[in-house]
């Protein structure tokens, strides 16, 4: 381990002694140029090397700072959707109840001339249960007008 550190501290004095004969170089055959010798030869930036410790402790702040807020947006998020969600389920029962009041309607109006009147359809909340319950009456409902049908038909025979 001792030989590979030797080795690279070696090869880093190499490469910065070149670097210093290329600058000493520059310097000589760019004094005619001020631009030149400002931009490149004199650096004015200085960089540091930072260390793992820095960079994890920026990087646990940036979560510790970001992950609250992301986390109160995505409860946001999943409330508003559950309002969505529930809100369209409440206007699919609302329009599968008026549908079925719009041809029960219109099946009583065929079935009959004259027609009592029927007051207007009037939109609501209803749940899926009572949606059900509703279909099973009307089924019922046509069942019996059914067998009225057959025992009047018998009765006239």
């Amino acid at each position: 381990m001792g030989d590979s550190l030797q080795l690279s501290c070696l090869a880093l004095e190499n490469s910065v002694g070149i670097l210093q004969g290329t600058l000493d170089r520059l310097k000589q055959q760019g004094t005619h140029s001020t631009r030149l010798r400002n931009t490149l030869l004199e650096p004015k930036r200085v960089f540091e090397l930072v260390s793992e410790y820095d960079l994890q402790r920026a990087r646990l702040d940036l979560i510790e700072d970001v992950e609250p807020v992301v986390d109160k947006l995505c409860s946001k998020l999943e409330k508003s959707l559950n309002k969505l969600e529930r809100e369209r389920s409440t206007l699919q029962q609302t329009y599968e109840l008026n549908q079925l009041r719009l041809n029960n309607k219109f099946s009583t109006a065929s079935r009959r001339f004259g027609g009592s009147k029927r007051f207007p359809v009037v939109m609501g909340t209803t749940t899926k249960e009572e949606l059900d319950r509703l279909r099973q009456l009307k089924s019922r409902k046509q069942a019996l007008a059914r067998e009225l049908e057959e025992l009047q038909a018998q009765e006239d025979s």
